[in-house]
């Protein structure tokens, strides 16, 4: 635990006693925190951070470890109730609900690993819950369902723009993301989509997220882990 958290507070000192808190920790370092014990097989847990706070207190309430790849094998589609939020989203009866997704652009390496770019992301998708979740808008109240076997069916989309003219590139950008979040629907599909467009410099990757299943926080700690 102690070499963890010193990769994610790397330019800090401190010790297994130090509180967690007053050497830099927050929130984001505390899931970051969490999902770099995962790789390791500690289950940590967030209220073990902000109820421990050093690594002392904490080591003693994480010693359970378990078979993450088993774990998530054995998870079977269940219906979860709707936060408050998602309650209150539907609620809201907006005309283009399916719409309200948020979009992230970042450029990529010149020699991008497709196909292993597409893995991490179903990597990512098949640990996270939220990133599972589809939600059911035909009954009288909306329901929200967690179903692991949807994580195959995520594909990454390549549009090949290397020979889009330099002021053209933009624009057409732009007419690609707006399609594909606006043929995102409710239903039985992951919240999640991606594209990589190969421009003659280095490709973009854009992916966006249906806001009922991610915030500002997770956005940032989802990029890192990707």
């Amino acid at each position: 635990l102690l070499s963890i958290l010193k990769g994610i507070l790397s330019d800090r000192q401190f010790n297994i006693d130090s509180d967690f808190f007053k050497i830099g920790g927050d929130s984001i370092k505390a899931l970051k925190f969490i999902s770099k014990a995962k790789e390791k097989n500690i289950n940590l847990k967030i209220d073990h951070i902000f109820n421990c706070r050093s690594i002392r207190k904490i080591a003693m309430n994480t010693t359970k470890e378990m078979d993450i790849q088993k774990e998530w094998q054995e998870l079977s589609s269940k219906e979860i109730p709707l936060a408050p939020m998602q309650r209150w989203f539907f609620q809201q009866t907006f005309k283009h609900a399916h719409y309200w997704n948020l979009l992230m652009s970042v450029e990529l390496p010149k020699k991008v690993d497709i196909a292993a770019l597409e893995k991490s992301f179903q990597s990512i998708i098949s640990v996270n819950e939220s990133l599972m979740t589809w939600f059911d808008v035909n009954e009288s109240k909306p329901k929200a369902f967690v179903e692991p076997s949807l994580v195959n069916t995520f594909k990454l989309i390549v549009k090949d723009l290397k020979l889009t003219p330099p002021g053209r590139l933009k624009e057409e950008i732009e007419n690609i993301q707006f399609q594909l979040q606006n043929n995102f629907n409710f239903g039985k599909v992951l919240p999640i989509g991606a594209v990589v467009f190969l421009t003659a410099k280095k490709p973009i990757l854009t992916f966006f997220i249906h806001h009922l299943v991610v915030d500002g926080v997770s956005w940032r700690v989802l990029l890192e882990e990707l």
